[in-house]
């Protein structure tokens, strides 16, 4: 039995894990298994997605957990949300975006040297991904040069119906109100944890998100729904739907995927929350557990009040 999870790194903060098979082998897909269910999230924590961040001296400031799609019925923002972020004096997001991120970023995910997709991966799971790329507007001499993650991550979310993802629109209307804009980590960093992975491991996410393509399509539709609930426990609860096999490489990839990226996003918010009267948006999942921003930020002496 093998261990997956929904895979939505981009819009909320997720990744297939795998059990390591050579990236060349023939292609088999491995039944999965449900996990049994297990509550790691706080009472404290498990509902909301606008949380008000106080402490004696300094102005209050907002924290919003977002979820990368460009979905109405998540785009449309609620009037606690627009009152927050059209008010604050900065607004931060993961990465603040710009020209220059969107030319990194198709780089970061192209080969360089001359070597192609297929060539890395073998033709029987080149031959299963294509018809799949397709879908999301890529043609084949586009797909040729893809790395095995970057081919992954364009399947792990929904194809495209043309609008802005939340943080653009966050971005853009922060823009619009006068706020200071930054970003919480490089497009390096972020793109980092998938570009240093083995290429064997690259191979098995996207053998894995291909084999089960509409089950984890559906298991977007179901985050979505627990996302526009604020049900933060349900969001955490999905990271571990699947039962695990290689279980040290998924407490490591977890750990790098997101607990160290919250210790690092909650360093690096602190000047901002000392200037006060600030907007942050972080993928949803960042936010609950001990480990997850709201967490530390309480150890950093913070009080979080769900508002919305």
């Amino acid at each position: 039995m093998k261990k997956l999870v929904s895979p939505l790194y981009y819009f909320l903060i997720s990744i297939s894990i795998f059990a390591i098979q050579t990236a060349h082998a023939e292609m088999v897909c491995e039944p999965l298994a449900l996990a049994e269910p297990e509550q790691k999230v706080p009472l404290r924590h498990a509902q909301g997605l606008l949380w008000k961040i106080t402490r004696i001296g300094l102005q209050p400031s907002y924290l919003y957990g977002t979820m990368h799609l460009p979905d109405k019925e998540i785009t449309t923002l609620a009037r606690p949300v627009l009152e927050a972020l059209d008010n604050a004096l900065s607004v931060t997001l993961e990465v603040k975006f710009d020209v220059n991120t969107f030319y990194e970023m198709s780089k970061a995910m192209n080969y360089s040297d001359g070597s192609t997709l297929k060539s890395h991966i073998g033709d029987e799971l080149y031959n299963n991904a294509l018809p799949l790329l397709k879908i999301y507007g890529f043609n084949e001499n586009m797909v040729s040069t893809l790395k095995p993650w970057a081919a992954y991550l364009s399947l792990s979310m929904p194809p495209s119906n043309g609008g802005l993802p939340l943080d653009m629109v966050i971005l853009n209307r922060g823009k619009k109100f006068g706020a200071k804009i930054y970003g919480l980590e490089t497009l390096e960093e972020q793109l980092g944890i998938f570009d240093n992975m083995s290429e064997d491991d690259q191979a098995q996410l996207l053998k894995d998100t291909v084999c089960n393509y509409e089950r984890f399509q559906n298991d977007v539709k179901e985050m979505k729904e627990l996302y526009i609930k604020h049900d933060l426990a349900g969001l955490a609860s999905m990271v571990d739907k699947y039962e695990p096999d290689a279980k040290d490489r998924y407490k490591d990839l977890m750990e790098n995927l997101i607990t160290k990226r919250n210790h690092r996003m909650v360093k690096r918010m602190q000047d901002r929350l000392i200037e006060g009267n600030a907007f942050i948006a972080v993928g949803a999942l960042h936010l609950p557990g001990d480990e997850g921003i709201l967490g530390l930020l309480e150890k950093d002496g913070f009080l979080v009040e769900s508002i919305y």
